[in-house]
């Protein structure tokens, strides 16, 4: 951004409230389906489930869709841990006060949520949409919210916040490391 000032946050405890109230909610599939010709409801399974389900099935058509809700399962799993970086990347660049970065990282989070039509907004569950604008509405802040606003949290809440973003991503290393050794992804 050669010669554009960055556009100042003015209300990161609000950034780090949406992160957090987000921030592991999303695994996999949390919302009701419909899946396949025999209509499997997917919420709350797992590709691992999935694929226990296809091996046990009898019924060839039935095992072929159990298959297939696996391979289906394991893109959302991954689509999950995806936005799980981006989010956490997200915070991580509202923290260095880098806000068009922050904002860009959360867009990414939630586009990952609307490639496998994870509904959004939600009333029982967070979504990434809920950083973004806290993003947004942290940028628009007015004069007088920057002066009524708390004073910038101290240097051990940044150290928290950076350690449990390296937990998280540990986390989330892991999973992609699972992911690598899933035959699907070979």
């Amino acid at each position: 951004m050669v010669g554009q000032i960055e556009p100042e946050l003015r209300n990161l405890d609000e950034v780090r409230r949406a992160y957090e109230e987000m921030a592991g909610t999303w695994t996999g599939c949390d919302w009701p389906t419909r899946f396949g010709a025999v209509g499997l409801d997917l919420n709350g399974w797992s590709s691992a489930e999935a694929k226990a389900m296809a091996a046990e099935t009898i019924d060839p058509l039935r095992a072929s869709e159990w298959r297939a809700a696996m391979e289906w399962l394991a893109y959302v799993e991954k689509k999950a841990d995806e936005a799980a970086v981006e989010g956490a990347l997200a915070l991580a660049a509202a923290n260095a006060g880098c806000a068009e970065e922050a904002i860009e990282h959360a867009r990414c989070a939630w586009m990952f949520e609307r490639e496998v039509a994870r509904p959004s907004p939600r009333a029982e569950a967070p979504t990434w949409e809920s950083l973004v604008q806290a993003i947004q509405q942290s940028q628009r802040g007015s004069a007088h919210a920057a002066l009524s606003a708390e004073p910038e949290s101290t240097a051990a809440t940044v150290e928290r916040q950076i350690a449990r973003l390296s937990e998280e991503l540990l986390r989330l290393q892991g999973r992609f490391e699972e992911f690598a050794r899933h035959p699907v992804y070979r």
